[in-house]
């Protein structure tokens, strides 16, 4: 509803370097693109059924299960790999996000 009252632009070209920005540099504003990466999490968190944070407990919990599961060592590897997958993509991508949004992080 916000961008369909404010009409903001779906992203930003930086008319010097050419980059393109699709999270708004402050946060008291927001692109269509914002909204739609915050959509992506909401979709995870819907099929996942847990928090925005779903994909990341999900590839704790392959983690475990892969260190305490009496299955073959092919299967155990396969979820740990996926596990580890899980946690680094979604976690990085959570925070750089964050980070984007607000330029003090990290606090220091």
């Amino acid at each position: 509803m916000w961008n369909h009252i404010r009409g903001p632009p779906y992203a930003h070209k930086n008319p010097n370097t050419g980059q393109v920005s699709y999270i708004h540099g402050s946060s008291q504003a927001q692109f269509v693109a914002e909204t739609h990466i915050v959509l992506l999490f909401s979709i995870t968190y819907v099929f996942l059924n847990s928090d925005s944070d779903a994909a990341v407990t999900l590839g704790m919990v392959l983690l475990h299960e892969a260190a305490t599961s009496d299955l073959d060592v092919g299967k155990r590897k396969i979820m740990c790999v996926a596990g580890i997958g899980l946690v680094v993509l979604f976690f990085s991508w959570l925070l750089s996000v964050f980070r984007a949004k607000y330029h003090g992080y990290p606090y220091r």
